[in-house]
């Protein structure tokens, strides 16, 4: 009989275990599977006619979008009285689970899902070191019930789709980088009717591998006409002995129609009511709102149903699921058109077990990496650019990028063509907010990845996903043509302009003369007047001979003038931006006299000039980046090229690689540059030539001026006698001129 609560104390707890002509089972299921509330009827009618129990079944449907409505059945449900909990969900509904401990009320849960369907096809792809893969699945509900086991347990990350059409097949395409696996779930008859689709669609292509996983044992109704010029795909389907396991069969049995969760649910509800006899069957009421102090044991339940379980071949209990597992088999096999091998088997006990025999070749990834053609990153190897631009295949190709994306496919397992962009860009903003280049390559899909020369900037991040840098800083430098200079012995003269020059002599010529006007005619100079100038005074003297005298007391202006590239800007906008480096070194080298320079990518320049003696870089750089290897925002391998890059700066690969493109032992067959080559008779015998012809000039003017006062000239001061000297010095009105001649 069952106790009826007056109303002011329905809010208690009430547990009444009674005996009882009916039984009440929960069932609970996942709100996609549509079909499992005809298993559970037909599964509660049989047990009923076998068990002679009278049951009744309470269904709660689950949605993870409203999960509050599937908790309020359930307390409704306790309410009026269970005796069990059935959880069919493919994840386990800890709520239900928790709230039949809370009231000692036996918790059972049935794995209907396709869950060790999903283990096996994981355990598949990781035998082949598969990092990610496509699953397409022929219902909503297969999808549905395979996304906790892959949230649970897969490290593959994939992406899921229900069916193939248009959409699915542009959302595949468009995955960057594409999956290398494929997997269709489903019957055989959808098995068919999907992979017809994708070869239609051509998405079975050389770069990927499908498995098809079955849910039924008519693998030989697929048609392999499909598989007509194809390399064939991996199939896996149940063994019919999992036919005998699920109807609780130890006999073969006929499989053809099997439907293996109803056959599970079906005989799981049969065994389940058996235990429930043998231990007595109750009913127990309560509701959700109050804590249970002391629930009853349900310990001889679960005892009960191990032993009416034991019966049951090949069907195991775990006790810290609460759940019972079907040992499940598969087999694994590779077909193509007309041939069948064996890969191997899985169970749910040994798992994966493959055939030796067969050859397990884990297929590659496939990316398309986006560069540019620049040396030293990358060249043809006929040393002519765009000779073999036409050709995507690397080992056309040389260069630091090359080798780079060598290395990390060596690395990463995975085979790569290179692609270039259409107009040679790195990649910038355009007005209508777009990117060209390899940028917008990369953002929409076209490459997977960039291994180039690419600076790292804020504006590129919105777009697309920098990994760790692999290029110490790089800047910009100027380079120029060294200046070819003629031996010259009068070398030192090309120091200033021609006109610089005459316009010192000029200058130096009018200083001589206005300072002898002056002196000559002025009635307060030194000649005129001299006793007001003491020698101690006289500055002239000073500054000319004696070296010992303090220069800076007589400097009016101390300001150093430098030379600067004032007008660099008006120059640029007049010569106007190059097409591509190579005509930017090119018009470098045309200019002879080292007047047009280079503005370009400072690791470039300096590769140049490692490898062509005749140019030189000015300056250091400035505007110092790094250069990073981006992917597309979002992707999976950012994190895996990161470690690959980390490994490789620990094995100082990066440090090799540089020296072997930029290796400054390059220049050893380069002449010494002549600006280097110090202080030498060539380039400063003009010098002494110099100074030889002005003494010679000096003492052939000394010369003129002796026969001069020899011939009857103005009268020296030395040449009379002492005390006329002196009377002759002391007579200042009658001294009417004072010849100095300078000593030499």
């Amino acid at each position: 009989m069952r106790v009826l609560l007056a109303a002011p104390l329905s809010c208690l707890l009430l547990l009444v275990p009674t005996a009882l002509a009916q039984i009440t089972i929960v069932s609970i299921l996942d709100e996609s599977l549509q079909e499992g509330v005809s298993w559970l009827e037909e599964a509660v009618s049989q047990a009923q006619r076998k068990t002679g129990l009278s049951l009744s079944q309470e269904i709660v449907k689950v949605s993870l979008d409203n999960e509050n409505d599937g908790k309020d059945k359930l307390c409704s449900a306790l309410y009026n009285g269970v005796a069990v909990v059935m959880d069919m969900t493919a994840g386990g509904w800890t709520h239900a689970r928790d709230t039949a401990a809370a009231h000692g009320v036996p918790y059972l849960r049935l794995q209907v899902s396709n869950y060790q369907w999903m283990a096996a096809t994981d355990d598949l792809l990781r035998s082949r070191n598969a990092t990610d893969a496509a699953l397409i699945f022929g219902s909503e509900a297969q999808l549905d019930q395979a996304l906790y086991y892959l949230v649970e347990g897969s490290v593959v990350r994939v992406i899921v789709l229900s069916g193939v059409d248009e959409s699915t097949t542009e959302t595949l395409k468009k995955m960057r980088p594409s999956p290398s696996y494929y997997v269709i779930l489903g019957t055989t008859e959808e098995l068919s009717k999907l992979f017809t689709k994708a070869v239609q669609n051509k998405l079975v292509t050389r770069d990927s591998r499908w498995t098809l996983v079955a849910t039924d044992h008519k693998q030989d109704d697929f048609d392999r006409g499909l598989l007509m010029g194809s390399t064939g795909v991996t199939m896996m389907t149940p063994v019919e002995e999992v036919c005998c396991t699920v109807r609780n069969r130890q006999n073969f049995c006929d499989c053809d129609s099997l439907v293996i969760p109803k056959e599970l649910t079906v005989n799981t509800m049969l065994t389940l009511t058996k235990a429930l006899k043998a231990n007595g069957a109750t009913n127990v009421q309560g509701t959700c709102e109050e804590p249970v102090t002391d629930p009853p044991s349900t310990a001889s339940f679960y005892s009960a149903f191990q032993t009416e379980l034991g019966s049951w071949p090949n069907v195991v209990w775990n006790a810290d699921k609460l759940q019972t597992v079907p040992e499940l088999k598969f087999d694994i096999i590779a077909i193509n058109s007309s041939a069948t091998s064996v890969v191997g088997s899985w169970n749910t006990s040994k798992e994966l077990v493959l055939n030796p025999q067969y050859e397990h070749s884990p297929i590659r990834r496939h990316f398309k990496i986006g560069t540019i053609m620049s040396r030293p990153w990358v060249s043809p190897k006929t040393g002519k650019e765009g000779e073999s631009s036409s050709s995507i295949d690397p080992a056309n190709y040389i260069g630091y990028c090359v080798e780079l994306s060598a290395r990390l496919a060596e690395h990463m397992k995975f085979d790569f063509e290179l692609k270039f962009p259409d107009d040679g860009q790195y990649g910038a903003r355009q007005k209508n907010g777009s990117w060209n280049g390899l940028v917008g390559d990369l953002s929409n899909g076209v490459t997977d990845i960039i291994v180039a020369p690419l600076t790292m900037t804020s504006e590129r991040e919105e777009v697309i996903d920098f990994v760790a840098p692999y290029f110490d800083q790089s800047g910009i430098s100027i380079v120029i043509q060294k200046r070819q200079r003629e031996e010259n012995l009068f070398k030192f003269m090309t120091v200033l302009r021609a006109e610089v020059w005459v316009s010192i002599v000029a200058a130096l010529v009018v200083t001589g003369i206005m300072i002898w006007l002056l002196d000559r005619y002025s009635p307060y100079s030194a000649q005129n007047n001299p006793d007001l100038y003491p020698p101690q005074c006289r500055v002239w003297k000073e500054l000319t001979l004696n070296s010992t005298s303090d220069q800076s007391k007589y400097r009016v202006w101390d300001y150093p003038i430098k030379e600067q590239y004032t007008h660099i800007l008006q120059v640029i906008q007049e010569s106007g931006p190059v097409e591509r480096a190579k005509f930017g070194f090119e018009k470098v080298l045309k200019d002879k006299n080292g007047e047009f320079a280079f503005i370009h990518d400072a690791s470039e320049i300096r590769y140049e000039v490692y490898h062509n003696c005749l140019l030189t870089e000015v300056g250091e750089p400035f505007a110092e980046q790094p250069y990073a290897i981006a992917v597309q925002q979002g992707s999976h391998l950012q994190d895996e090229i990161s470690r690959a890059i980390l490994e490789l700066q620990k094995d100082r690969y990066f440090e090799a690689l540089s020296a072997q493109f930029w290796n400054s032992s390059a220049r050893g067959s380069c002449p010494n540059d002549n600006d280097s080559e110090g202080i030498t008779l060539q380039s400063l015998g003009g010098v002494f030539i110099a100074t030889l012809i002005g003494l010679a000039l000096a003492m052939i003017a000394l010369a003129a001026e002796v026969l001069y006062y020899k011939r009857g000239g103005t009268t020296l001061v030395s040449d009379l006698p002492p005390k006329m000297a002196l009377k002759k010095a002391s007579e200042k009105d009658h001294i009417s001129r004072i010849n100095v001649t300078p000593v030499y």
